[in-house]
């Protein structure tokens, strides 16, 4: 088949082209969503250490959970980042196709109908998931995480260096939760104040009534 004839073939078949590209970035984008809420729903297991002179200083420091939970946070911002962007492309591509009076013309009522269920779908997956909340809600926990890194970071190298005003471990680890503790807090207000939670049962008995 000749360039010429295989792009008019490939044109003939615009609309089915416009189909699969909307269904597949909606899908795409709910299978990160659904990705970034499993990844939501626990942060793994904390690295507990027992007490001994000779330990790793950031192990006991807390320090490589504080690395553990960086990593989950931004994994949870890229996804959802990336599914709220597929969720635009989708839709654009079907107000396009549904917008253009040629396009329009030459869809099939099968194609009519998938682009239909496109923009079920994608209404679907941002009122349960809503990605672009929280993947801005997962950029403000990680700058938290960060910060909080930093901080521990600074007082082990003062205690490594025998600095007048450096902390003990005991107290540097206790800093280092109570950071730690802050930051899930604030993870389960973002669960608790995001829009498609407001009417979840299991949310609403967990309240406490004034």
């Amino acid at each position: 088949m000749s360039i010429e004839n295989a792009v008019l073939d490939f044109l003939s078949r615009s609309d089915y082209v416009v189909a699969f590209f909307a269904v597949a970035a909606t899908l795409v984008s709910g299978l990160l969503s659904l990705l970034s809420s499993r990844a939501r729903s626990g942060g793994g297991p904390a690295r507990h250490t027992s007490g001994g002179i000779d330990q790793d200083p950031e192990t006991s420091a807390r320090l490589t959970d504080i690395r553990d939970q960086r990593v989950r946070h931004r994994n949870i911002s890229l996804w959802n980042n990336a599914a709220a962007n597929l969720l635009v492309i989708g839709q654009y591509i079907v107000g396009g196709a549904l917008a253009s009076s040629v396009v329009q013309t030459n869809l099939n009522a099968a194609v009519t109908g998938m682009l239909g269920l496109v923009v079920l779908l994608s209404s679907l997956i941002s009122n349960r998931f809503r990605p672009d909340l929280r993947a801005s809600q997962a950029k403000r926990r990680l700058y938290e995480i960060k910060k909080l890194e930093r901080e521990i970071e600074d007082l082990l190298f003062a205690s490594k260096n025998g600095a007048s005003t450096a902390l003990p471990i005991g107290k540097i680890r206790e800093r280092a939760s109570q950071g730690l503790a802050d930051i899930e807090s604030r993870e389960i207000e973002d669960d608790d104040s995001a829009p498609f939670n407001s009417n979840d049962p299991k949310k609403i008995a967990g309240r406490k009534t004034p």
